[in-house]
């Protein structure tokens, strides 16, 4: 008896295939990828708690399915036809999460040893980070997202999804110091523990959920830690305030523009149409505390106060319409204000009876 129980727990070590250590972050995802072999395709696939491998282990989420994602409370798993890998999605981590877990494969066949991986649970506090964001631009315009991460994965890859219909994270962009794909854009500066994520020409359907993360990559040790959650909104140009403005033929308005700090040396303009990605140039400039004139529209950038001037002489009817304020063409909230201008007649002149 005692050989045949020395016998199977010697199976049962045999069907570990590898262990690593997976870093996540308080409030943050993460996402496991668990590998097994070809012969294991068929079985039954789960996710586990326990301190040692055992048929006692407190299974979190299994599923025999393929293709399709299973959820049980904070955890998801989705077993992928062909793939040779099931992913495990663990959200809103917290400290108690942490602990040793098993991808695991059951093998049906008495005395034949489950095919599992040793997954080493670490969450930190990540006092580093902001946990949620939320970032407002418009159609058309484009999207800056900072992305800050913690001072020892400063040299990580860094990782930008969106979520989907499914809980899953939808990959847009990853990339270490600068990489571009399609309308996104990531860079990061040396010994900076940001990093910037860009999505240009946005549409109605960019409105949604995204998240900042760091991806580790080895020979079969595979997660993604998701740090810091991005709502991000996509408004239509014409849902952005006004400010309205009335003016007289023959007569002056004055048009008064803010904007941020970090504008102060680039180009100031002033267009006119519904949409700023439209809009016809009246009148722009570079210089500072120094009168730009072009014909009838005059503009005075005073960058102490950051911000500028536009005049409008000898006012005609067909002035009347939609104006933009212009410190940057990414097109951010704070880069533009918008004007609705009208022209009326000339006040009539008073009449004095005798």
């Amino acid at each position: 008896m005692r050989i045949l129980l020395i016998v199977i727990l010697l199976s049962f070590m045999t069907g570990c295939l590898s262990s690593f250590k997976v870093t996540g972050y308080s409030g943050g995802t993460v996402i496991i990828y668990c590998h097994y072999s070809t012969e294991d395709r068929s079985h039954e696939k789960y996710f586990c708690k326990g301190p040692k491998w055992t048929y006692s282990c407190d299974k979190k989420i299994t599923t025999l399915r393929k293709n399709t994602w299973f959820h049980s409370g904070r955890f998801s798993l989705y077993d992928i036809t062909g793939g040779n890998y099931f992913k495990v999605i663990i959200r809103k981590l917290t400290s108690q999460d942490e602990g040793t877990y098993w991808c695991g494969v059951d093998k049906p066949a008495i005395l034949t040893p489950d095919s599992y991986t040793e997954v080493e649970l670490d969450v930190k506090e990540g006092d580093c980070c902001e946990k949620s964001v939320t970032e407002t631009a418009f159609l058309g315009g484009e999207a800056t997202i900072r992305c800050n991460y913690p001072e020892d994965r400063e040299d990580s890859v860094r990782y930008f999804c969106k979520e989907d219909s499914e809980s899953d994270c939808e990959y847009q962009i990853s990339g270490t110091y600068y990489s571009e794909l399609g309308r996104y854009s990531i860079s990061k500066r040396r010994r900076e523990r940001f990093s910037t994520v860009t999505i240009r020409d946005l549409t109605e359907d960019d409105t949604g959920t995204y998240w900042c993360g760091v991806e580790t990559s080895r020979t079969e040790q595979c997660y993604i830690t998701l740090i810091t959650q991005v709502k991000l909104l996509v408004r239509n140009w014409r849902n952005v305030r006004p400010v309205k403005k009335t003016g007289h033929v023959g007569e002056v308005v004055s048009l008064w523009c803010k904007y941020p700090r970090e504008n102060e040396e680039k180009e100031k303009i002033f267009c006119k149409g519904d949409s700023p990605s439209t809009c016809e140039d009246k009148i722009t400039s570079r210089t500072q505390n120094k009168m730009a004139d072009n014909g009838r529209f005059s503009l005075f950038d005073n960058r102490e106060k950051t911000n500028f001037t536009v005049h409008i002489k000898e006012l005609r009817p067909e002035d009347s319409g939609t104006y933009w304020c212009v410190s940057d063409r990414r097109w951010r909230p704070a880069d533009y204000t918008r004007f609705i201008l009208s022209v009326a007649s000339s006040a009539p002149h008073a009449v004095h009876l005798q």
